[in-house]
């Protein structure tokens, strides 16, 4: 008889227990998840008694994580645990943030967060600040494949600690001044040492034989540029103390934009060879909002959209980038797009503001007010002056359904047919009847294309002829 004993290591317990079959994990995985969302919010006597409630869904989190990273395991369930990590992950850190904030009144939650581990320190990131994942906008690839995800990297502080980081640079983003020069105050100390432990980082490693400045990595876990004013702030505090301290962050995140170079070494990410559909988008995005940037942002997002064509985020922003190019007619078949893919979204109904942006600028290229659209105007006064109201109202909707699917009034040659009303019309005239059939069964209504001008003036022609 084998009477060796077994070594159980901290709360994940033995290692050979844990090399369990892959359905038996994705099931006590989604089991925990499924209690997790039933506990409601609590009153717990300290913090770490608020931190063990989450053991075991963190038990089952680690262990999917360790799963997918068996070199044993078939790409099916490989696939279907990348596809459910970060997704997990991120419910663990919310409910966590969810009880953070409940129990912040009666608990030292803040003076947890502040402390001197604010700063983390590692043989391979240096001086860091971890922050949740649940601060990321992931691609298809980093999301399920992020090293945070690591499970030989099984601790529940290292979660713990990233979400408390994560709240104290929500309540910062979110406070008033007063709030936030008491939570800058909070974290003096940790500045201090996160300062200190820099350079003697830096010490070590030209001892090494690598030169280099003094640094601290904006959150090496997690994305601080989430936090924007926040992550400028606390640079900004580190720089007080050590000009020569870099504060370095690695981001592809779409607050990127607000980060204060000045203060931050920005490095904005693509996966692998830089190709990665879901990266080109956010960073296409994101420089997007630059005048100088519009040429590599479209360049980006068409990378995107050829990757990835059913991405209505990427058309949408593919148009807008080439709206405020001035390349109308790009940005018109960009945003018509959108609407193809599907007209019901709320992306659409963005579309749709471009679309009829674009027509309203070329609209009033040719002059201030359009003799057509003043004659189509007289046209549909004319025509609902001899209608009940209840007629008018169906023409009207008619030619507002028919607008959610896009209409071109600034090309003569396409034409429109209605159920309401014979006849063929143009974009134009349909817009007109619109405008017109809307200011009698209700003024309010803004179609979102400006034919006030017309409308006034075909009213007092109108009128003169009565």
């Amino acid at each position: 008889m084998n009477n060796r004993s077994v070594k159980i290591v901290s709360i994940w317990g033995n290692r050979r227990e844990r090399m369990r079959d892959a359905h038996i994990i994705f099931k006590e995985a989604e089991a925990e998840i499924t209690a997790l969302s039933k506990v409601e919010e609590t009153k717990y006597a300290s913090l770490s008694s608020l931190r063990g409630a989450l053991v075991p869904v963190s038990r089952s989190y680690f262990a999917l994580a360790a799963m997918t990273r068996r070199t044993e395991l078939d790409e099916d369930s490989r696939s279907g645990g990348l596809a459910q990590l970060f997704k997990m992950r991120t419910f663990i850190e919310s409910r966590l943030l969810e009880q953070f904030r409940f129990n912040a009144e009666q608990l030292p939650v803040e003076v947890e967060a502040t402390k001197d581990s604010f700063f983390g320190k590692s043989k391979k990131q240096g001086i860091s600040i971890r922050y949740a994942l649940a601060s990321c906008v992931p691609t298809a690839t980093c999301g399920g494949r992020c090293y945070a995800h690591d499970g030989r990297d099984r601790e529940l502080l290292h979660i713990y600690r990233g979400v408390l980081n994560y709240y104290v640079g929500l309540e910062f983003e979110n406070g008033s001044s007063a709030r936030r020069n008491q939570i800058l105050g909070l974290l003096s100390r940790s500045i201090d040492k996160g300062v200190e432990a820099a350079l003697v980082d830096q010490a070590s490693a030209m001892s090494e034989g690598y030169k280099r400045l003094p640094r601290i990595r904006f959150s090496h876990v997690g994305e601080m540029a989430a936090t924007p004013e926040f992550t400028n702030a606390l640079a900004l505090e580190v720089k007080k103390r050590d000009p020569r301290v870099q504060c370095v962050i690695y981001t592809r995140h779409p607050k990127a934009k607000l980060l204060d170079t000045n203060l931050l070494v920005v490095n904005f990410t693509l996966e692998g060879a830089g190709d990665d559909a879901y990266a080109r988008k956010n960073l296409g995005a994101m420089l997007s909002e630059e005048e100088a940037s519009l040429d590599e942002a479209i360049l980006h997002l068409q990378r995107a959209v050829e990757s990835m064509p059913k991405d209505q985020q990427a058309w949408l922003a593919l148009g807008r980038a080439c709206e405020r190019k001035a390349e109308t007619k790009d940005a018109d078949g960009h945003y018509r797009q959108v609407l193809h893919i599907d007209p019901t979204s709320q992306l659409a109904e963005m579309a749709r503001q471009g679309l009829s942006r674009i027509s309203e600028h070329c609209f009033r290229e040719t002059g201030d007010v359009r003799p057509d659209a003043l004659a189509f105007c007289l046209d549909a006064l004319t025509r609902f002056r001899q209608m009940p109201r209840e007629r008018v109202q169906q023409i009207t909707f008619e030619i507002a359904m028919l607008g959610t699917k896009g209409i071109n009034p600034n090309n003569p040659d396409d034409l429109y047919s209605l159920k309401t009303l014979p006849g063929s019309f143009s974009g134009l005239h349909l817009l007109c009847l619109e405008y017109a059939g809307f200011k009698i069964i209700d003024p309010s209504v803004d179609i979102g294309f400006d034919l006030s001008k017309e409308y006034a003036q075909a009213m007092r022609l109108s009128e003169g002829n009565v």
